[in-house]
């Protein structure tokens, strides 16, 4: 059933839109899924302009005579005292010709918007002049067939990949008409072989992922690993979401498997950078979203044995890390971006000088894996071009160095760090530059991460600290323990000890929907100005409950009422943490009773 139009015409003419593209000659007819007889119609195809988003068409279509209204279940607007209806072809996936070429099929995503349509829908028409219409919703669709998809799926998770794929992705492929080739993933890392083995990955157009973070990360290092990297990295890729881990799709808007599927189908190619993470054994690894040590990746590591509960390990793990919060010692070293970029939120301090300060703690390496043993991989092609330089011998010229304690480190490539968890509300992921997040904080500094996950509150604090760079060293310590903690990239475990981490600008490419191919300069610097005028203004307005009881003491005094007499057992760290989102919003009434 066709479905109704997602903008409304500025007035009752056709020729109040900004172009009139020209349209069949009339005899064309509609056939609605719920009547027994055509219904005659003309048509306009229409061209919508967008912001910084290029331009994109309306198929608009109005029924010559008033008979069968009472069939459907449209919203219908008049237009010249009849009624119409509207398809926008940003939606369109699938054009095709039916029945001896007589009639013409188009399909769509229905009530495609941020987050992407839920249902897949049709519209039918027929008549003499059938196949204008069809070249002209076409070129304007801009419906293009790839010569081959190789589908790559991970049947596990929750939701699964498989059946993810059967009632979605692999329908809107074959409307879509496209050659594709499918490959179910047996074990970890069987992507990753797979993709290192093909002789001819030159055959496939585009590689289709099914599943989650994971199966993404083995596609991309498995490409940047061969010997054709440089051909086989300009393969784009698409991103479809399926398991509990989605954090590239929630970057991309793309969470929706509808609108995730549509565009790998015929999306626009973004290019995207990433992070190659290089070990001081000199294993390789490149990152997509993040590499992360302290608390989130000790939450995301060594929680792994609660993946049958779904994302809600990371809340309960996560409350139960931060009452048992580990300080790490370390030693970073990075080397910032041109000072003419983008202001920083909050400067790092040093506490030592420049290229002379080096870690106090002991050099001892380990590594701790929550996985099966990694399988040896061949050397990575692609180049690292900071991965030579020794700290202790010192440091070229532009480079900060800062030892001190730290609570938790994340360098991002894309905000988000998962499906629900916003790391940096301005991080971009093809500005060729790594935001490094990290805090000396004690428990209270982390409430506002876990309690406001998708609101990134953290960044408004000040003790909280964001440096953007375009290569960092990490020489990791011991917590207050004595023991050595985890090392993440992008949800992976990998050995411990000195790392090189830094950018490689426009790595890869990731298809996404045309309403979000826009120009990312352009988009991020205006994003970046609003996003520091809101927290500028943030920081010099207190909540009016702030003047009456401080955020900062009631964190306190919560922390240490859970600390102190709830029994830390799964079922009480969940009455903690609700007790405690609780009290976080609804605080003015707790300080207006403590004042009276």
């Amino acid at each position: 059933m066709p479905s109704r139009g997602s903008r409304r015409p500025r007035e009752c003419s056709p020729t109040s839109w900004q172009t009139t593209v020209q349209a069949p000659e009339p005899g064309l007819y509609y056939i609605p899924s719920q009547s027994w007889k055509p219904i005659p119609v003309t048509f306009w195809l229409t061209q919508e302009a967008k912001d910084d988003c290029g331009e994109y068409y309306d198929l608009l279509w109005k029924r010559l005579h008033s008979g069968h209204k009472s069939l459907f279940d449209w919203r219908w607007d008049k237009l010249d005292g009849v009624a119409i209806w509207k398809v926008s072809l940003k939606s369109v996936f699938a054009a095709r010709l039916l029945d001896g070429d007589t009639k013409l099929e188009i399909h769509f995503l229905k009530n495609i918007g941020k987050f992407g349509g839920s249902k897949l829908d049709f519209v039918t028409f027929e008549g003499p002049d059938i196949h204008r219409l069809a070249k002209q919703v076409s070129e304007a669709a801009e419906l293009v067939r790839f010569r081959k998809l190789l589908v790559i799926v991970n049947p596990r998770g929750l939701p699964s990949g498989a059946g993810v794929y059967n009632d979605i992705v692999g329908k809107m492929l074959e409307l879509a008409e496209v050659d594709i080739e499918l490959w179910v993933t047996e074990r970890p890392n069987h992507a990753y072989d797979f993709i290192q083995q093909e002789s001819n990955i030159s055959q496939y157009t585009t590689i289709i992922t099914v599943g989650g973070d994971r199966i993404v990360h083995e596609v991309i290092n498995a490409l940047l690993s061969r010997p054709d990297w440089e051909t086989a990295s300009k393969i784009p890729l698409g991103i479809i979401p399926s398991g509990p881990a989605n954090a590239l799709n929630r970057s991309l808007d793309t969470l929706d498997p509808y609108v995730a599927t549509l565009a790998a189908i015929r999306g626009v190619p973004q290019p995207t950078d990433l992070m190659a993470v290089t070990t001081s054994s000199g294993q390789r690894v490149y990152s997509h979203l993040s590499f992360m040590w302290g608390l989130l990746a000790d939450i995301d590591l060594e929680s792994k044995w609660w993946r049958w509960i779904g994302s809600l390990r990371f809340d309960i793990f996560g409350l139960w890390r931060m009452v048992n919060l580990r300080k790490y010692q370390g030693v970073l070293h990075y080397l910032p971006v041109d000072e003419t970029g983008p202001p920083h939120l909050h400067r790092g301090r040093s506490l030592t000088s420049p290229l002379q300060a080096r870690a106090k703690f002991s050099k001892e390496r380990s590594v701790r894996s929550f996985s099966s043993p990694p399988r040896p991989r061949p050397r990575p092609r692609a180049p690292a071009k900071y991965a030579h330089l020794d700290p202790s011998t010192g440091l070229p010229s532009g480079w900060v160095t800062l030892e001190a304690g730290f609570t938790s480190f994340t360098a991002l490539n894309h905000p988000w760090i998962s499906s629900s968890l916003l790391g940096c509300n301005f991080t971009s992921a093809s500005d060729g530059v790594i935001d490094l997040v990290f805090s000396q904080t004690d428990r209270t500094g982390f409430l506002p991460l876990f309690l406001e996950q998708d609101k990134a509150r953290h960044m408004n604090d000040k003790r909280w600290h964001v440096e953007r760079v375009k290569a960092f060293i990490l020489e990791p310590g011991m917590n207050q323990y004595g023991n050595l903690g985890l090392l993440d990239v992008d949800g992976q475990s990998i050995e411990h000890g000195c790392v090189w981490v830094e950018c490689l600008e426009n790595a890869i490419r990731i298809l996404v929907p045309p309403d979000l191919a826009v120009r990312e300069m352009e988009r991020d610097q205006k994003r970046r100005q609003r996003m520091k005028a809101v927290q500028k203004l943030e920081r010099n307005h207190m909540r009016p409950w702030q003047d009456i009881i401080s955020e900062s003491e009631l964190l306190k005094l919560l922390i240490l009422l859970i600390y102190d007499f709830f029994i830390p057992t799964a079922f009480n760290i969940v009455v903690c943490y609700v007790f405690c989102w609780c009290i976080y919003h609804y605080s003015l009434l707790w300080a207006i009773i403590r004042r009276a």
